[in-house]
Protein backbone atom coordinates (compact mmCIF):
# COMPACT_ATOMS: atom_id res chain seq x y z
CA UNK A 1 0.00 0.00 0.00
CA UNK A 2 1.13 3.12 -1.15
CA UNK A 3 1.84 6.32 1.69
CA UNK A 4 0.00 9.24 1.08
CA UNK A 5 2.29 12.49 2.07
CA UNK A 6 1.18 15.41 0.85
CA UNK A 7 -2.57 16.99 1.83
CA UNK A 8 -4.98 16.45 -0.29
CA UNK A 9 -8.81 16.23 -0.12
CA UNK A 10 -11.45 13.51 -0.59
CA UNK A 11 -15.14 13.89 -0.72
CA UNK A 12 -18.14 12.12 -0.22
CA UNK A 13 -21.94 12.75 1.03
CA UNK A 14 -22.27 14.29 4.21
CA UNK A 15 -23.77 11.49 6.37
CA UNK A 16 -23.71 13.06 9.89
CA UNK A 17 -22.49 15.77 11.08
CA UNK A 18 -18.92 16.80 12.91
CA UNK A 19 -15.44 17.51 12.73
CA UNK A 20 -12.68 14.83 13.99
CA UNK A 21 -9.13 16.50 13.74
CA UNK A 22 -7.22 13.33 14.18
CA UNK A 23 -5.78 10.02 13.06
CA UNK A 24 -6.88 7.35 10.48
CA UNK A 25 -6.90 3.99 11.77
CA UNK A 26 -8.14 1.25 8.88
CA UNK A 27 -10.76 -1.12 9.66
CA UNK A 28 -8.56 -5.09 9.32
CA UNK A 29 -11.22 -7.77 8.26
CA UNK A 30 -9.99 -11.34 7.47
CA UNK A 31 -10.32 -12.52 3.82
CA UNK A 32 -13.18 -14.33 3.51
CA UNK A 33 -11.90 -17.29 1.57
CA UNK A 34 -15.37 -18.20 -0.57
CA UNK A 35 -13.98 -21.36 -2.45
CA UNK A 36 -16.45 -24.34 -3.66
CA UNK A 37 -15.03 -26.74 -1.60
CA UNK A 38 -16.36 -30.30 -1.78
CA UNK A 39 -17.91 -32.68 0.66
CA UNK A 40 -17.69 -36.28 0.87
CA UNK A 41 -21.30 -37.75 0.40
CA UNK A 42 -20.89 -38.87 4.59
CA UNK A 43 -20.63 -35.62 5.44
CA UNK A 44 -23.34 -33.50 3.84
CA UNK A 45 -26.15 -34.05 6.65
CA UNK A 46 -23.29 -32.64 8.73
CA UNK A 47 -23.11 -29.83 6.13
CA UNK A 48 -26.40 -29.30 6.45
CA UNK A 49 -26.54 -29.17 10.40
CA UNK A 50 -23.83 -26.59 10.64
CA UNK A 51 -25.59 -24.50 7.98
CA UNK A 52 -28.62 -24.51 9.88
CA UNK A 53 -27.17 -23.58 13.05
CA UNK A 54 -25.21 -21.15 11.54
CA UNK A 55 -28.69 -19.36 10.38
CA UNK A 56 -30.35 -19.87 14.04
CA UNK A 57 -26.71 -18.34 15.28
CA UNK A 58 -26.80 -15.08 13.37
CA UNK A 59 -30.77 -14.52 13.38
CA UNK A 60 -30.29 -15.14 17.60
CA UNK A 61 -27.33 -12.51 17.81
CA UNK A 62 -29.37 -9.88 15.61
CA UNK A 63 -32.30 -10.18 17.79
CA UNK A 64 -30.23 -9.91 20.71
CA UNK A 65 -28.91 -6.48 19.41
CA UNK A 66 -32.60 -5.36 18.36
CA UNK A 67 -33.41 -5.48 21.88
CA UNK A 68 -30.48 -3.87 23.19
CA UNK A 69 -30.94 -1.31 21.04
CA UNK A 70 -34.46 -0.73 21.37
CA UNK A 71 -33.30 -0.27 24.97
CA UNK A 72 -30.89 2.45 24.02
CA UNK A 73 -32.83 4.25 21.01
CA UNK A 74 -35.91 3.17 20.38
CA UNK A 75 -37.92 0.68 18.13
CA UNK A 76 -37.26 2.11 14.92
CA UNK A 77 -33.54 1.76 15.26
CA UNK A 78 -34.27 -1.95 16.27
CA UNK A 79 -36.20 -2.81 13.40
CA UNK A 80 -32.68 -2.71 11.43
CA UNK A 81 -31.72 -5.39 13.49
CA UNK A 82 -34.85 -6.93 12.83
CA UNK A 83 -34.70 -6.96 9.05
CA UNK A 84 -31.60 -8.17 8.95
CA UNK A 85 -32.46 -10.88 11.05
CA UNK A 86 -35.48 -11.33 8.19
CA UNK A 87 -32.67 -11.49 5.58
CA UNK A 88 -30.55 -14.36 7.14
CA UNK A 89 -34.05 -16.35 7.80
CA UNK A 90 -35.02 -15.72 4.13
CA UNK A 91 -36.82 -19.48 3.23
CA UNK A 92 -36.39 -19.39 0.40
CA UNK A 93 -32.57 -18.99 -0.14
CA UNK A 94 -31.62 -21.23 2.83
CA UNK A 95 -33.95 -23.71 1.28
CA UNK A 96 -31.81 -23.41 -2.05
CA UNK A 97 -28.48 -23.58 -0.13
CA UNK A 98 -29.59 -26.91 1.45
CA UNK A 99 -30.65 -28.36 -1.89
CA UNK A 100 -27.85 -27.21 -3.53
CA UNK A 101 -25.50 -28.77 -0.72
CA UNK A 102 -27.21 -32.30 -0.97
CA UNK A 103 -27.05 -31.88 -5.07
CA UNK A 104 -23.55 -30.39 -5.48
CA UNK A 105 -21.96 -31.92 -2.42
CA UNK A 106 -20.30 -28.10 -1.86
CA UNK A 107 -19.87 -26.60 1.54
CA UNK A 108 -22.56 -24.14 2.50
CA UNK A 109 -20.45 -21.10 2.55
CA UNK A 110 -20.01 -20.95 -0.96
CA UNK A 111 -23.57 -22.15 -1.78
CA UNK A 112 -24.60 -18.94 0.35
CA UNK A 113 -22.29 -16.49 -0.80
CA UNK A 114 -23.32 -17.38 -4.77
CA UNK A 115 -27.17 -17.07 -3.91
CA UNK A 116 -26.93 -14.15 -1.97
CA UNK A 117 -24.10 -12.73 -4.82
CA UNK A 118 -27.21 -13.27 -7.48
CA UNK A 119 -29.63 -11.37 -5.25
CA UNK A 120 -27.07 -8.45 -4.99
CA UNK A 121 -26.38 -8.68 -9.00
CA UNK A 122 -29.82 -7.71 -9.39
CA UNK A 123 -30.33 -4.79 -7.07
CA UNK A 124 -27.46 -3.08 -8.75
CA UNK A 125 -28.98 -3.13 -11.53
CA UNK A 126 -31.15 -0.51 -10.27
CA UNK A 127 -30.60 3.31 -10.93
CA UNK A 128 -32.55 4.07 -7.28
CA UNK A 129 -29.91 4.97 -4.59
CA UNK A 130 -32.57 3.26 -1.71
CA UNK A 131 -32.77 0.09 -3.38
CA UNK A 132 -28.77 -0.02 -4.02
CA UNK A 133 -28.39 0.80 -0.10
CA UNK A 134 -30.49 -2.17 0.79
CA UNK A 135 -27.37 -3.99 -0.67
CA UNK A 136 -25.26 -3.18 2.46
CA UNK A 137 -27.72 -4.69 5.19
CA UNK A 138 -27.92 -8.12 2.76
CA UNK A 139 -23.87 -7.99 2.11
CA UNK A 140 -23.25 -7.45 6.28
CA UNK A 141 -25.68 -10.91 7.10
CA UNK A 142 -23.69 -13.06 4.07
CA UNK A 143 -21.00 -11.64 5.73
CA UNK A 144 -21.58 -12.35 8.85
CA UNK A 145 -22.60 -15.74 8.40
CA UNK A 146 -19.86 -16.94 6.40
CA UNK A 147 -17.82 -15.98 9.34
CA UNK A 148 -19.74 -17.61 11.41
CA UNK A 149 -19.20 -20.63 9.14
CA UNK A 150 -15.42 -20.63 8.72
CA UNK A 151 -15.29 -19.55 12.25
CA UNK A 152 -13.54 -16.04 10.96
CA UNK A 153 -12.33 -13.62 13.88
CA UNK A 154 -14.02 -10.17 14.00
CA UNK A 155 -13.73 -7.07 12.36
CA UNK A 156 -10.89 -5.23 14.29
CA UNK A 157 -9.25 -1.92 14.46
CA UNK A 158 -5.99 -1.24 15.07
CA UNK A 159 -6.00 1.13 18.74
CA UNK A 160 -5.07 4.66 18.44
CA UNK A 161 -5.12 7.22 21.55
CA UNK A 162 -7.07 10.34 20.70
CA UNK A 163 -9.65 11.72 18.03
CA UNK A 164 -10.22 8.84 15.90
CA UNK A 165 -11.96 8.61 12.08
CA UNK A 166 -12.36 4.93 10.94
CA UNK A 167 -11.69 3.83 7.25
CA UNK A 168 -13.48 1.33 5.88
CA UNK A 169 -15.47 0.11 2.75
CA UNK A 170 -18.46 -0.40 4.71
CA UNK A 171 -19.87 -0.55 8.09
CA UNK A 172 -22.61 -2.65 9.11
CA UNK A 173 -25.12 -1.12 11.94
CA UNK A 174 -23.63 -3.18 14.25
CA UNK A 175 -19.94 -2.45 13.32
CA UNK A 176 -20.97 1.25 14.08
CA UNK A 177 -22.40 0.17 17.51
CA UNK A 178 -19.43 -1.50 18.10
CA UNK A 179 -17.37 1.31 18.05
CA UNK A 180 -19.95 4.00 19.89
CA UNK A 181 -18.51 3.41 22.83
CA UNK A 182 -15.10 5.17 22.11
CA UNK A 183 -15.50 8.68 23.16
CA UNK A 184 -14.29 10.66 19.84
CA UNK A 185 -14.95 8.70 16.50
CA UNK A 186 -15.95 9.46 13.06
CA UNK A 187 -16.20 7.26 10.07
CA UNK A 188 -15.14 7.87 6.69
CA UNK A 189 -16.48 4.99 4.49
CA UNK A 190 -16.10 4.10 0.61
CA UNK A 191 -19.78 2.74 0.37
CA UNK A 192 -23.31 3.75 1.11
CA UNK A 193 -26.06 6.71 1.07
CA UNK A 194 -27.37 9.32 3.36
CA UNK A 195 -30.28 7.13 4.06
CA UNK A 196 -28.66 4.01 4.41
CA UNK A 197 -29.45 2.37 7.77
CA UNK A 198 -25.87 2.94 8.87
CA UNK A 199 -25.95 6.63 8.60
CA UNK A 200 -29.51 6.77 9.99
CA UNK A 201 -27.99 5.01 13.35
CA UNK A 202 -24.43 7.53 12.95
CA UNK A 203 -27.15 10.33 13.25
CA UNK A 204 -28.64 9.12 16.05
CA UNK A 205 -25.44 8.50 18.02
CA UNK A 206 -23.99 11.89 17.43
CA UNK A 207 -21.17 10.19 14.99
CA UNK A 208 -19.58 12.31 12.85
CA UNK A 209 -19.61 9.88 9.43
CA UNK A 210 -19.04 10.53 5.55
CA UNK A 211 -19.99 8.02 2.99
CA UNK A 212 -19.66 7.38 -0.65
CA UNK A 213 -16.21 8.87 -0.96
CA UNK A 214 -15.11 6.02 -3.46
CA UNK A 215 -12.12 4.14 -4.36
CA UNK A 216 -9.04 6.82 -3.51
CA UNK A 217 -10.31 5.69 0.39
CA UNK A 218 -7.98 2.47 -0.32
CA UNK A 219 -4.60 5.04 -0.06
CA UNK A 220 -4.88 6.26 3.38
CA UNK A 221 -3.18 3.68 5.73
CA UNK A 222 -3.36 3.41 9.71
CA UNK A 223 -1.73 6.97 11.44
CA UNK A 224 -2.65 9.38 8.19
CA UNK A 225 -3.69 12.17 9.88
CA UNK A 226 -7.01 13.27 8.72
CA UNK A 227 -9.40 15.40 9.39
CA UNK A 228 -13.32 14.89 8.75
CA UNK A 229 -15.76 17.44 8.16
CA UNK A 230 -19.15 16.03 8.58
CA UNK A 231 -21.02 18.79 7.70
CA UNK A 232 -19.61 19.36 4.24
CA UNK A 233 -18.50 15.75 3.44
CA UNK A 234 -14.85 16.14 2.98
CA UNK A 235 -12.34 14.11 4.27
CA UNK A 236 -8.52 15.77 4.53
CA UNK A 237 -5.79 13.91 4.68
CA UNK A 238 -2.45 14.60 5.87
CA UNK A 239 -3.61 18.57 6.40
CA UNK A 240 -0.55 20.90 6.64
CA UNK A 241 -0.31 22.48 10.42
CA UNK A 242 -2.46 25.73 8.68
CA UNK A 243 -5.22 23.15 7.56
CA UNK A 244 -5.36 21.44 11.09
CA UNK A 245 -5.03 25.30 12.66
CA UNK A 246 -7.66 26.23 10.70
CA UNK A 247 -10.86 23.42 11.28
CA UNK A 248 -9.80 23.81 15.19
CA UNK A 249 -10.68 27.82 14.71
CA UNK A 250 -14.17 26.26 12.44
CA UNK A 251 -14.45 24.10 15.29
CA UNK A 252 -14.78 27.09 17.81
CA UNK A 253 -16.96 29.38 15.26
CA UNK A 254 -19.20 26.17 15.64
CA UNK A 255 -19.42 26.32 19.11
CA UNK A 256 -19.84 29.87 19.80
CA UNK A 257 -22.74 29.84 16.95
CA UNK A 258 -24.46 26.79 18.81
CA UNK A 259 -23.90 29.06 22.11
CA UNK A 260 -26.10 31.82 20.88
CA UNK A 261 -28.56 29.62 18.56
CA UNK A 262 -29.48 28.15 22.08
CA UNK A 263 -30.05 30.84 23.64
CA UNK A 264 -32.81 32.27 21.03
CA UNK A 265 -34.02 28.55 19.74
CA UNK A 266 -37.01 28.99 21.71
CA UNK A 267 -38.24 32.58 20.11
CA UNK A 268 -40.31 33.11 16.94
CA UNK A 269 -38.47 33.37 13.51
CA UNK A 270 -39.41 37.39 13.78
CA UNK A 271 -37.97 39.81 11.58
CA UNK A 272 -36.28 42.52 12.77
CA UNK A 273 -39.46 44.55 11.41
CA UNK A 274 -41.68 42.30 12.66
CA UNK A 275 -42.63 40.09 10.08
CA UNK A 276 -43.26 36.31 11.48
CA UNK A 277 -42.37 32.85 9.53
CA UNK A 278 -43.00 29.28 11.08
CA UNK A 279 -39.36 27.11 11.53
CA UNK A 280 -40.73 23.46 11.30
CA UNK A 281 -38.05 20.52 11.07
CA UNK A 282 -38.15 17.36 8.20
CA UNK A 283 -37.97 13.43 10.18
CA UNK A 284 -37.11 9.96 8.93
CA UNK A 285 -37.74 8.10 11.61
CA UNK A 286 -40.70 8.49 14.57
CA UNK A 287 -37.58 8.24 17.07
CA UNK A 288 -36.06 11.66 15.90
CA UNK A 289 -39.69 13.33 16.92
CA UNK A 290 -38.15 14.04 20.64
CA UNK A 291 -35.00 16.13 18.96
CA UNK A 292 -37.52 18.31 17.15
CA UNK A 293 -39.18 20.72 20.16
CA UNK A 294 -35.83 20.34 21.89
CA UNK A 295 -34.23 21.90 18.79
CA UNK A 296 -36.79 24.74 19.11
CA UNK A 297 -38.86 24.16 16.00
CA UNK A 298 -42.76 24.58 16.00
CA UNK A 299 -43.85 21.21 14.29
CA UNK A 300 -42.82 18.49 11.71
CA UNK A 301 -42.74 20.27 7.58
CA UNK A 302 -41.97 16.61 6.20
CA UNK A 303 -42.58 13.36 7.37
CA UNK A 304 -41.11 11.03 4.71
CA UNK A 305 -42.87 7.69 5.55
CA UNK A 306 -40.98 5.65 3.25
CA UNK A 307 -38.77 4.70 5.40
CA UNK A 308 -41.20 2.52 7.18
CA UNK A 309 -41.18 0.43 4.03
CA UNK A 310 -37.32 0.62 4.01
CA UNK A 311 -36.75 -0.25 7.57
CA UNK A 312 -38.67 -4.28 6.92
CA UNK A 313 -37.92 -4.07 3.32
CA UNK A 314 -41.73 -4.48 2.45
CA UNK A 315 -44.85 -1.83 2.86
CA UNK A 316 -46.22 -1.79 6.30
CA UNK A 317 -49.18 -2.98 7.06
CA UNK A 318 -52.18 -0.94 8.55
CA UNK A 319 -51.48 -1.67 12.16
CA UNK A 320 -48.01 -0.68 11.87
CA UNK A 321 -48.43 2.43 10.09
CA UNK A 322 -50.70 3.63 12.68
CA UNK A 323 -49.22 3.05 15.55
CA UNK A 324 -46.00 5.11 13.72
CA UNK A 325 -48.22 8.14 13.04
CA UNK A 326 -49.92 7.82 16.38
CA UNK A 327 -46.45 8.24 18.25
CA UNK A 328 -45.32 11.34 16.28
CA UNK A 329 -48.63 13.10 16.49
CA UNK A 330 -48.97 12.32 20.10
CA UNK A 331 -45.84 13.26 21.04
CA UNK A 332 -45.60 16.65 19.28
CA UNK A 333 -48.93 17.33 21.51
CA UNK A 334 -50.68 19.79 18.81
CA UNK A 335 -48.07 21.26 17.32
CA UNK A 336 -48.63 20.16 12.92
CA UNK A 337 -47.65 17.19 11.50
CA UNK A 338 -47.17 17.34 8.07
CA UNK A 339 -46.93 13.67 6.79
CA UNK A 340 -46.05 13.07 3.36
CA UNK A 341 -47.33 9.83 1.44
CA UNK A 342 -44.94 7.19 0.00
CA UNK A 343 -42.61 8.61 -2.23
CA UNK A 344 -40.38 5.83 -3.71
CA UNK A 345 -39.75 4.77 -7.14
CA UNK A 346 -41.06 1.61 -8.74
CA UNK A 347 -37.96 -0.41 -8.96
CA UNK A 348 -38.70 -0.38 -5.05
CA UNK A 349 -41.36 -2.65 -5.27
CA UNK A 350 -42.59 -6.53 -5.37
CA UNK A 351 -46.20 -6.18 -5.53
CA UNK A 352 -48.61 -8.91 -6.58
CA UNK A 353 -45.57 -10.97 -7.59
CA UNK A 354 -44.85 -8.79 -10.10
CA UNK A 355 -41.51 -6.89 -9.98
CA UNK A 356 -42.32 -3.08 -11.34
CA UNK A 357 -38.86 -2.49 -13.25
CA UNK A 358 -38.16 1.04 -13.73
CA UNK A 359 -35.27 2.25 -16.30
CA UNK A 360 -35.51 6.33 -15.52
CA UNK A 361 -37.14 6.12 -11.74
CA UNK A 362 -36.77 9.74 -11.74
CA UNK A 363 -39.49 10.04 -14.22
CA UNK A 364 -41.07 7.31 -14.09
CA UNK A 365 -43.44 5.09 -11.63
CA UNK A 366 -42.73 6.73 -8.64
CA UNK A 367 -44.82 8.95 -5.40
CA UNK A 368 -48.33 9.07 -6.00
CA UNK A 369 -48.22 7.75 -9.65
CA UNK A 370 -47.43 4.33 -8.04
CA UNK A 371 -50.22 4.82 -5.45
CA UNK A 372 -52.76 5.50 -7.99
CA UNK A 373 -51.91 2.56 -9.56
CA UNK A 374 -52.13 0.43 -6.38
CA UNK A 375 -55.38 1.66 -4.73
CA UNK A 376 -54.89 -0.95 -1.74
CA UNK A 377 -51.42 -0.06 -1.01
CA UNK A 378 -52.90 3.96 -1.25
CA UNK A 379 -55.69 3.43 0.78
CA UNK A 380 -53.90 1.28 3.70
CA UNK A 381 -51.68 3.98 4.45
CA UNK A 382 -54.97 6.66 4.26
CA UNK A 383 -56.99 4.81 6.25
CA UNK A 384 -53.48 5.00 9.13
CA UNK A 385 -53.63 8.06 8.58
CA UNK A 386 -57.22 9.55 9.06
CA UNK A 387 -57.35 6.90 12.31
CA UNK A 388 -54.40 8.36 13.88
CA UNK A 389 -55.80 11.83 12.88
CA UNK A 390 -57.63 11.86 16.08
CA UNK A 391 -54.44 11.91 18.20
CA UNK A 392 -52.60 15.65 17.36
CA UNK A 393 -52.65 18.25 14.73
CA UNK A 394 -52.07 16.18 11.19
CA UNK A 395 -52.11 17.52 7.36
CA UNK A 396 -51.78 14.88 4.82
CA UNK A 397 -49.09 16.07 1.95
CA UNK A 398 -48.75 14.31 -1.33
CA UNK A 399 -45.56 14.09 -3.49
CA UNK A 400 -44.99 14.51 -7.18
CA UNK A 401 -48.15 16.25 -8.09
CA UNK A 402 -47.74 16.70 -11.75
CA UNK A 403 -51.62 17.17 -13.02
CA UNK A 404 -55.47 18.31 -11.64
CA UNK A 405 -56.77 14.78 -12.35
CA UNK A 406 -54.50 13.35 -10.09
CA UNK A 407 -55.41 15.66 -7.25
CA UNK A 408 -58.96 15.15 -7.70
CA UNK A 409 -58.47 11.34 -8.04
CA UNK A 410 -56.78 11.53 -4.44
CA UNK A 411 -59.49 13.63 -3.11
CA UNK A 412 -62.08 10.92 -3.98
CA UNK A 413 -60.15 7.60 -2.56
CA UNK A 414 -59.72 9.38 0.75
CA UNK A 415 -63.39 10.15 0.64
CA UNK A 416 -64.00 6.34 0.13
CA UNK A 417 -61.79 5.93 3.45
CA UNK A 418 -63.88 7.97 5.30
CA UNK A 419 -66.71 6.08 4.86
CA UNK A 420 -65.40 2.77 5.12
CA UNK A 421 -63.42 3.68 8.22
CA UNK A 422 -66.81 5.11 9.82
CA UNK A 423 -68.52 1.50 8.73
CA UNK A 424 -66.22 0.16 10.95
CA UNK A 425 -66.77 2.71 13.64
CA UNK A 426 -63.24 4.26 13.72
CA UNK A 427 -63.47 7.94 14.52
CA UNK A 428 -61.34 10.34 12.08
CA UNK A 429 -60.89 13.91 12.42
CA UNK A 430 -62.92 16.42 10.24
CA UNK A 431 -60.91 18.80 8.46
CA UNK A 432 -57.37 17.78 7.63
CA UNK A 433 -55.73 19.54 6.12
CA UNK A 434 -54.85 18.23 2.57
CA UNK A 435 -51.51 19.82 0.45
CA UNK A 436 -49.38 18.72 -2.17
CA UNK A 437 -45.78 19.35 -2.86
CA UNK A 438 -44.58 21.28 -5.83
CA UNK A 439 -41.91 19.75 -6.80
CA UNK A 440 -42.38 19.68 -10.86
CA UNK A 441 -42.12 22.66 -13.23
CA UNK A 442 -46.17 21.26 -14.62
CA UNK A 443 -47.19 21.92 -11.03
CA UNK A 444 -46.02 25.19 -11.11
CA UNK A 445 -47.76 26.11 -14.30
CA UNK A 446 -51.10 25.15 -12.99
CA UNK A 447 -50.74 26.49 -9.77
CA UNK A 448 -53.52 28.27 -9.60
CA UNK A 449 -55.78 25.14 -10.49
CA UNK A 450 -54.35 23.43 -7.75
CA UNK A 451 -54.61 26.11 -5.03
CA UNK A 452 -58.10 26.01 -5.41
CA UNK A 453 -57.79 22.20 -4.44
CA UNK A 454 -55.74 22.23 -1.34
CA UNK A 455 -55.06 23.88 2.02
CA UNK A 456 -51.21 24.41 1.45
CA UNK A 457 -48.37 24.19 -0.33
CA UNK A 458 -45.42 22.51 -0.23
CA UNK A 459 -42.24 23.66 -2.10
CA UNK A 460 -39.96 20.77 -2.73
CA UNK A 461 -36.92 22.64 -4.17
CA UNK A 462 -34.51 19.46 -4.57
CA UNK A 463 -36.85 17.61 -6.85
CA UNK A 464 -38.08 21.42 -8.58
CA UNK A 465 -34.71 21.95 -9.11
CA UNK A 466 -33.65 18.93 -10.79
CA UNK A 467 -36.57 18.31 -12.74
CA UNK A 468 -36.51 22.59 -13.97
CA UNK A 469 -32.59 22.38 -15.04
CA UNK A 470 -33.10 18.84 -16.53
CA UNK A 471 -30.19 17.40 -13.87
CA UNK A 472 -29.88 14.53 -11.97
CA UNK A 473 -28.85 15.79 -8.40
CA UNK A 474 -27.22 11.98 -8.11
CA UNK A 475 -24.59 12.69 -11.08
CA UNK A 476 -21.43 14.33 -9.87
CA UNK A 477 -20.60 14.77 -13.27
CA UNK A 478 -23.19 17.82 -13.29
CA UNK A 479 -22.74 19.26 -9.92
CA UNK A 480 -22.06 22.25 -11.32
CA UNK A 481 -25.36 22.39 -12.98
CA UNK A 482 -27.76 21.91 -10.26
CA UNK A 483 -28.28 25.50 -9.33
CA UNK A 484 -30.70 26.62 -6.21
CA UNK A 485 -30.31 30.13 -7.82
CA UNK A 486 -30.67 29.99 -11.32
CA UNK A 487 -32.95 32.62 -12.51
CA UNK A 488 -35.64 29.97 -13.86
CA UNK A 489 -36.20 27.77 -10.71
CA UNK A 490 -36.30 31.09 -8.48
CA UNK A 491 -39.15 32.60 -10.82
CA UNK A 492 -40.60 29.04 -9.93
CA UNK A 493 -40.85 29.33 -6.51
CA UNK A 494 -42.00 32.82 -7.07
CA UNK A 495 -44.93 31.68 -9.03
CA UNK A 496 -45.86 29.20 -6.70
CA UNK A 497 -45.75 31.33 -3.74
CA UNK A 498 -48.04 33.73 -5.47
CA UNK A 499 -50.84 31.24 -6.39
CA UNK A 500 -50.96 29.56 -3.39
CA UNK A 501 -51.50 33.09 -1.42
CA UNK A 502 -53.95 34.33 -4.38
CA UNK A 503 -56.14 31.83 -2.88
CA UNK A 504 -55.12 32.40 0.77
CA UNK A 505 -53.44 29.28 1.57
CA UNK A 506 -49.90 28.56 3.68
CA UNK A 507 -46.56 28.20 1.18
CA UNK A 508 -43.98 26.18 2.79
CA UNK A 509 -40.52 25.17 1.46
CA UNK A 510 -38.85 21.82 2.28
CA UNK A 511 -35.21 20.54 0.58
CA UNK A 512 -31.95 22.15 0.92
CA UNK A 513 -32.44 25.63 0.10
CA UNK A 514 -33.88 26.05 3.41
CA UNK A 515 -31.14 25.78 5.14
CA UNK A 516 -29.24 27.98 2.44
CA UNK A 517 -28.60 31.63 4.59
CA UNK A 518 -28.99 33.49 1.36
CA UNK A 519 -31.63 31.87 -0.26
CA UNK A 520 -33.56 31.93 3.41
CA UNK A 521 -33.38 35.86 3.03
CA UNK A 522 -34.58 36.10 -0.46
CA UNK A 523 -37.66 33.30 0.42
CA UNK A 524 -38.43 35.62 3.35
CA UNK A 525 -38.48 38.38 0.63
CA UNK A 526 -40.48 36.35 -1.91
CA UNK A 527 -43.28 35.61 0.76
CA UNK A 528 -42.29 31.92 2.04
CA UNK A 529 -44.63 31.23 5.26
CA UNK A 530 -42.87 28.37 6.47
CA UNK A 531 -39.27 26.49 6.27
CA UNK A 532 -38.84 23.09 6.90
CA UNK A 533 -35.30 21.70 7.51
CA UNK A 534 -33.60 19.26 9.64
CA UNK A 535 -33.36 19.89 13.90
CA UNK A 536 -29.67 20.81 13.12
CA UNK A 537 -30.70 23.47 11.44
CA UNK A 538 -33.20 24.80 13.31
CA UNK A 539 -31.46 27.33 15.15
CA UNK A 540 -29.29 29.16 12.36
CA UNK A 541 -32.65 29.46 10.23
CA UNK A 542 -34.02 31.10 13.15
CA UNK A 543 -31.39 33.45 13.88
CA UNK A 544 -30.71 34.57 9.98
CA UNK A 545 -34.88 35.25 10.29
CA UNK A 546 -34.28 37.22 13.56
CA UNK A 547 -31.43 39.59 11.65
CA UNK A 548 -33.07 40.87 8.58
CA UNK A 549 -35.66 42.92 7.66
CA UNK A 550 -38.84 42.19 5.50
CA UNK A 551 -38.76 44.92 3.17
CA UNK A 552 -34.78 45.05 2.24
CA UNK A 553 -35.36 41.01 1.55
CA UNK A 554 -38.33 42.01 -0.88
CA UNK A 555 -36.06 44.07 -2.43
CA UNK A 556 -33.09 41.44 -2.73
CA UNK A 557 -36.10 38.82 -4.06
CA UNK A 558 -36.93 40.96 -6.93
CA UNK A 559 -33.53 42.20 -8.10
CA UNK A 560 -32.16 38.47 -7.66
CA UNK A 561 -35.68 37.44 -10.15
CA UNK A 562 -34.48 39.79 -12.06
CA UNK A 563 -30.94 38.62 -12.84
CA UNK A 564 -29.86 36.78 -15.92
CA UNK A 565 -28.11 33.88 -14.20
CA UNK A 566 -26.91 31.61 -11.08
CA UNK A 567 -23.50 33.32 -10.84
CA UNK A 568 -24.68 36.79 -11.00
CA UNK A 569 -27.55 35.79 -8.10
CA UNK A 570 -25.07 34.22 -6.21
CA UNK A 571 -22.65 37.69 -6.53
CA UNK A 572 -25.11 39.72 -5.42
CA UNK A 573 -26.72 38.32 -2.41
CA UNK A 574 -22.90 38.17 -0.87
CA UNK A 575 -22.62 41.54 -1.60
CA UNK A 576 -25.85 42.85 -0.28
CA UNK A 577 -25.58 40.57 2.96
CA UNK A 578 -21.87 41.30 3.47
CA UNK A 579 -23.58 45.58 3.31
CA UNK A 580 -27.01 44.97 5.47
CA UNK A 581 -27.01 41.55 7.41
CA UNK A 582 -23.50 41.67 9.12
CA UNK A 583 -24.56 40.02 12.17
CA UNK A 584 -25.37 36.64 10.07
CA UNK A 585 -21.83 36.12 8.50
CA UNK A 586 -20.42 34.13 11.17
CA UNK A 587 -22.77 31.56 10.09
CA UNK A 588 -22.37 31.99 6.51
CA UNK A 589 -18.99 31.95 7.03
CA UNK A 590 -18.99 28.59 9.10
CA UNK A 591 -21.73 26.92 5.95
CA UNK A 592 -19.88 28.27 3.13
CA UNK A 593 -16.66 27.73 4.89
CA UNK A 594 -17.44 23.71 4.55
CA UNK A 595 -16.97 23.82 1.00
CA UNK A 596 -13.61 26.25 0.82
CA UNK A 597 -11.31 23.77 3.06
Amino acid sequence: MKQVIEQHSLKGMAASPGIIIGRAVVLQKDKLDIKPVPVSSTEVQKEINEFNQAIARVKKDLLNMSAAVSKRLGSDYARIFETQAMIADDPVINAKVVELIEKENLQGAYLYYQQIDEVVKQLSRSSDRYLKERILDINSVCNRLIRVLQGAKKSVVQETKGPTVVIAKYLSPADLLGFSVRKTVGFALELGGVTSHTSLLAKSLNLPAIVGIGSDLNKINTGNRVIMDGYSGKLIVNPRPDMRQRFRDRRKTLANINLQLDKIKDEPALTRDGHRLKVYNNIELPAETGRILKSGAEGIGLFRTEYLYLADNAIPDFDKQYKAYKSVLSKMSGNPVLIRTFDMGGDKFAVDDVQAVDPNPFLGWRAIRFCLDRPQVFKTQLKALLKASVHGNMGIMLPMISNLDELLEVKDIIGQCRVELAGENIKTRDNIPLGIMIEVPSAVMIAEHLAQEVDFFSIGTNDLIQYTLAVDRTNKMLTHLYQSFHPAVLKMIVKSIAAGHKYDIKVGLCGEMASDPYAIIILAGMGIDELSTSYLSTGMVKQIIRNIDIEKARDMAAKACSLKSSSQVEAYLVKEVNANFPEILPIIDFIKGANNG
